[in-house]
């Protein structure tokens, strides 16, 4: 289990916590800044003893005040967005090293901000001139998606009803 440095973390200042096993990449680290810069949100990088990056960014959570914590593993390249209300082995984002690398951790920290300020998430292909790719993004667990093509199937169907004449579908 990971040493989490609780005694170095000052409760009076809120900030999105990000930790990381070793030290941080600069590559890694600022892109993540810059997005919760972007969006208004302080945070406070820690170096902490390694762990899985999932329980690093769960801690990271549980720990901030603002309830959002980024875990970073360097020697695997990736970074996880955590919650404090979501499950340890589930967390919102993942980005792992792999093209376009930057603008996805930047994301990561938009939607770590907003998340905190309760605004709608930015993905990969929405807002800001991001490119399409589908890689970044909710990591919903299956039983989701199955019920949510459910819900789409049934509003769409809804709708085809509502607007065929005599009820009738096509």
């Amino acid at each position: 289990m990971a040493d989490f440095p609780t005694s170095a973390l000052p409760p009076e200042r809120p900030a999105v916590l990000i930790f990381s096993s070793g030290p941080g990449s600069v590559e890694t680290l600022e892109p993540i800044l810059w997005g919760l810069e972007e969006e208004g949100i302080p945070a406070l990088h820690t170096e902490v003893s390694n762990g899985p990056v999932e329980l690093t960014a769960k801690q990271a959570a549980d720990l901030s005040p603002l309830g959002v914590g980024i875990g970073i593993d360097p020697e695997i390249a990736t970074a996880v967005l955590h919650h404090r209300d979501l499950p340890a082995g589930q967390p919102l984002f993942r980005v792992l090293d792999e093209a376009h690398r930057a603008d996805k951790l930047r994301i990561l920290g938009m939607n770590a901000a907003r998340l905190v300020k309760g605004e709608p998430l930015v993905f990969w292909g929405g807002p800001r001139g991001c490119r399409q790719n589908h890689d970044v993004g909710p990591i919903p667990p299956e039983w989701e998606l199955e019920a949510l093509t459910q819900i789409v199937t049934g509003i769409v169907l809804g709708l085809q009803r509502a607007q065929a004449p005599n009820g009738e579908t096509g």
